[in-house]
């Protein structure tokens, strides 16, 4: 099986869980798109494009 599994995918992307202003609420949060963003995204050709090298280095510099 070479299929990734949610827990490994949201530690790829840095998911993170921070508390709300709402009572026992959590609220998720990532450091990089999360897999369903990504896969439904314009970045994804299937291959690594020169259009997603320049966002990621963008994306990068920011954090």
């Amino acid at each position: 099986d070479d299929d990734l599994n949610e827990g490994e995918l949201m530690m790829i992307t840095g998911c993170y869980y921070v508390e709300t202003s709402s009572r026992n609420q959590e609220s998720q949060l990532s450091w990089w798109p999360k897999h369903n963003i990504w896969k439904d995204g314009p970045f994804d050709a299937g291959y690594w494009t020169p259009a997603a090298e320049s966002w990621f280095q963008h994306r990068l510099h920011e954090i």
